[in-house]
């Protein structure tokens, strides 16, 4: 049955897929500040706040994987309440998503789409800000400027969880009786995955199958051949 594969997960976004996207070395990695920065206080502050987020969330993830779903959430709104998502917009942006799935395990998907389109706007708004100028012509050899690499790990961070939730949107509005909304978020799912990934890689061939899928639903049987 078609509609049953894509409802229990033939992407790799599964509704119950948790990840433990974040540690205190990675958040403090790439994160483009100036490591002169002349405000140590301020700075401090900032990384003391990312800390208890951090923790917070992997907290709530734990909670999250062992099925105590109403303390995941909470923990997960903790993290959420602690962080500017202006100056962590990937952290926030993988909080909310993972609350998202929590509401969506809670049999809540009218929240769970909710809290997806707010990370949405966020995750958007930051990509917005980046420079993005110049950044085919950044390689990995030891040479390259420290600056522009630090540039080119925001670019895909953000980008790596504007696909999750894109993704795990589709899904959900797939299930829940909306496929023309899930062949739009798919689609746009699938041109950033193509571009950073090429089009023989196994996630971009899962996303062109669950757009098969709902194109099915939707009734475009040739296209989504």
């Amino acid at each position: 049955d078609s509609d049953s594969n894509t409802d229990s997960g033939s992407d790799s976004d599964s509704d119950s897929d948790y990840s433990f996207a974040f540690d205190q070395q990675q958040e403090n990695e790439g994160d483009g500040r100036d490591d002169n920065d002349s405000d140590g206080s301020s700075r401090d502050v900032a990384d003391d706040h990312r800390g208890s987020a951090v923790t917070l969330f992997n907290m709530g993830l734990v909670h999250a994987t062992n099925g105590s779903l109403e303390k995941a959430a909470q923990l997960f709104n903790m993290a959420k309440s602690v962080v500017k998502p202006t100056a962590e917009p990937a952290l926030t942006a993988c909080v909310l998503n993972n609350l998202a799935r929590v509401r969506y395990q809670s049999h809540d998907p009218t929240e769970a789409i909710r809290i997806l389109t707010r990370a949405l706007h966020l995750e958007q708004a930051a990509f917005a800000d980046l420079d993005t100028t110049d950044l085919d012509t950044i390689t990995d050899d030891t040479t390259t400027d420290k600056n522009n690499k630090k540039r080119r790990q925001q670019v895909v961070s953000i980008e790596a969880t504007i696909i999750d939730t894109l993704s795990l949107m589709s899904r959900l509005h797939f299930a829940h009786g909306d496929p023309a909304k899930s062949v739009e978020l798919g689609r746009e799912t699938l041109r950033i995955r193509r571009s950073l990934l090429g089009d023989d890689h196994l996630s971009v061939h899962c996303t062109l199958y669950n757009i098969g899928l709902a194109l099915q639903r939707v009734g475009d049987a040739e296209e989504s051949l």
